[in-house]
């Protein structure tokens, strides 16, 4: 009998810092051919991913695997390619709690290329493209957008914060439920969403903006073009919107119980129990604010 509780707690033993062992770190240096205007996809669950674009007819990928990573796939032909970080279907059993290395991969792509991402709770950055499309998504990972020239920008995130300098030259869409947004150097069409994420946007040369977010606080500070238009909402949180100075602006903004504050320089400036119109000029930039118990404010820029 002793003999055999020995050996039942020997085997226990030595399985248990087996299950624990590290995953073992992978090496990824895979190099293809793609067009300049190639179409590139490429998903990912955990870790930390680079996406670059770069002159050339190459896609490179380039890095280690981590943690229940089972292989990276890369399919297609020169006009596309999909990039794929397939998971090990054992990653939620016992040895789910194993530490090891992260996963980290770099791609580098044509800068004219068309790009869509997606990732888990994995952080994903993106630089240097200059494509008709830019298509990124995390769920709780955050996303890094920098110096992209895209036509049109599509970002959003569940949790995930969101840091944008540059986007669509056309339009840019950026959602997220709970992530906090910080957006610069966007130009055309935007248009954002949060329902209790904070939004801080810099806008240049806006011809149609619109943001609108439950609880979540708006911090804008727009440049628009003439007749351009501006629909700003929010539920509880406030909105604070500067224009620069001069801008011809035909503002009605209403609430149910919140506070509306200008600051504005302008021609007409009226208030109601629950309205306030603001003029200047010809009026051909149309703003349009409305909170329900959140304060809207109206100030200049600084230029």
């Amino acid at each position: 009998m002793k003999t055999i509780s020995w050996t039942c707690g020997a085997a226990l033993a030595l399985l248990i810092p087996l299950a624990a062992l590290p995953a073992r770190a992978a090496e990824v240096n895979e190099v293809r051919e793609a067009l300049p205007d190639a179409v590139i996809e490429f998903s990912g669950v955990t870790g930390e991913f680079t996406i670059v674009g770069r002159e050339g007819e190459r896609l490179e990928v380039t890095g280690r695997t981590g943690k229940g990573v089972e292989a990276v796939t890369i399919e297609g032909d020169p006009s596309r390619w999909t990039i794929e970080v397939e998971m090990n279907d054992d990653r939620d059993r016992g040895w789910r709690f194993s530490s090891g290395p992260d996963t980290v991969l770099e791609l580098v792509v044509p800068t004219g290329a068309d790009l869509t991402a997606g990732v888990v709770s994995a952080d994903l950055e993106v630089r240097g493209l200059r494509g008709p499309r830019l298509d990124v998504s995390a769920v709780s990972g955050d996303l890094v957008l920098r110096g992209n020239a895209v036509g049109r920008l599509l970002a959003e995130t569940v949790s995930g914060d969101m840091e944008i300098d540059g986007g669509g030259l056309e339009s840019s869409s950026i959602r997220s439920v709970s992530g906090d947004i910080e957006a610069s150097g966007l130009v055309g069409r935007v248009r954002a969403a949060t329902v209790s994420g904070d939004t801080g946007i810099d806008g240049l040369e806006i011809s149609e903006f619109s943001a609108e977010t439950v609880s979540g606080d708006l911090e804008l500070t727009l440049r628009p073009l003439d007749r351009a238009t501006i629909d700003v909402q929010a539920h509880s949180g406030e909105i604070d919107l500067a224009l620069p100075g001069g801008t011809p602006v035909d503002l009605e903004a209403e609430t149910f119980s919140g506070d509306l504050d200008n600051g504005f320089r302008s021609d007409i400036e009226q208030f109601s129990d629950s309205g306030m119109t603001v003029r200047l000029g010809d009026g051909s930039v149309r703003v349009r604010a409305s909170t329900f118990s959140g304060e809207f404010r109206l100030r200049e820029s600084g230029g």
